[in-house]
């Protein structure tokens, strides 16, 4: 969900792995000016990730894709894309204390963003939210409420062994 952590995540195991890291809120602005946030142009958008995705896993390369992902229907393409093309998949889902996402999505709005490229808020979080599936397949959980570096390093320590494996 937005203000969960997200991207602070994504960044924090690309600094320690040798990874592409793909982050849909920036690939978005780059696409869309101004970004709109339909259905159509999210499909565009995530089509074109996913075609990368592909693209780049097909060329050996480990890919973090940073986005919000929060019904089984539409993480379905990503578990084909594994399939498809032997990469090992791994999933996060990054969550916070209420608390802690109102005061991230309030500073956002208030200008105070983090190297922080989305624009959801408060409105929105709680629209997602209600959206919200399980994830049916095994995957880690971080809370940003509290110290991530310990599974920060064990993730990344297990993407660098995935990576040499598969060299």
């Amino acid at each position: 969900l937005p203000g969960t952590g997200k991207t602070y995540v994504s960044h924090r195991i690309k600094d320690l792995t040798d990874v592409v890291l793909l982050e849909s809120d920036s690939m978005r602005k780059t696409l869309f000016d101004p970004p709109r946030y339909t259905r159509s142009e999210n499909a565009r958008l995530f089509n074109g990730c996913h075609a990368f995705i592909q693209e780049l896993l097909n060329e050996g390369m480990v890919v973090i894709f940073d986005a919000t992902n929060l019904i089984e229907r539409n993480r379905r393409q990503l578990y084909r894309i594994s399939d498809a093309t032997g990469a090992r998949l791994m999933i996060i889902k990054v969550e916070a204390s209420f608390d802690i996402v109102k005061k991230r999505l309030e500073d956002r709005i208030n200008g105070n963003p983090r190297d922080d490229t989305s624009d959801a808020d408060l409105l929105i979080y709680y629209r997602l939210r209600a959206s919200a599936e399980p994830i049916n397949r095994d995957h880690f959980l971080i809370d940003t409420s509290m110290d991530i570096g310990p599974i920060i390093n064990n993730i990344a320590d297990d993407l660098r062994v995935s990576a040499i494996t598969n060299e």
